[in-house]
């Protein structure tokens, strides 16, 4: 946003902004559902949060050859359900709600998961038709 209103934006800096996003959200997302699924037993969350790492790593490998790297709508809706995620477990595990909050939780995590397919595979389509 400050290189934004700076009206400082280059090309290299929108590939570093994606890296540095999955730099920060990836590690704290895995942290955050592995706590639970091994307080909970609720090892299936683990499987979710590994497809986004996926989806998110490819995305992020695919969006660094794009001529324009700046994020989608799709991918900024999956930023969104991802930090959603992450606020609702932490917030419901601070305040003891972590059992009503847990369907709430996946939901936001599969609702992240096929955001994440989507957008992948709409670069996968980019990156098909620019080298065809």
């Amino acid at each position: 946003m400050v290189a934004y209103y700076c009206n400082m934006m280059t090309e290299e800096g929108k590939k570093k902004d994606a890296r540095a996003d999955k730099w920060f959200d990836l590690p704290i997302l895995t942290v955050l559902t592995l706590f639970i699924a091994l307080i909970y037993n609720q090892y299936n969350l683990l499987i979710i949060v590994i497809g986004i790492m996926i989806a998110d790593i490819i995305g992020t490998l695919l969006r660094s050859n794009m001529s324009n790297p700046a994020a989608t709508n799709i991918g900024k809706f999956k930023t969104l359900f991802k930090f959603t995620s992450m606020f609702v477990i932490y917030w419901g595990y601070i305040f003891d709600y972590i059992e009503t909050l847990e369907y709430f939780f996946v939901i936001m995590l599969l609702i992240a998961l096929a955001l994440a397919i989507v957008s992948t595979l709409t670069k996968v389509n980019w990156s098909k038709t620019k080298t065809a």
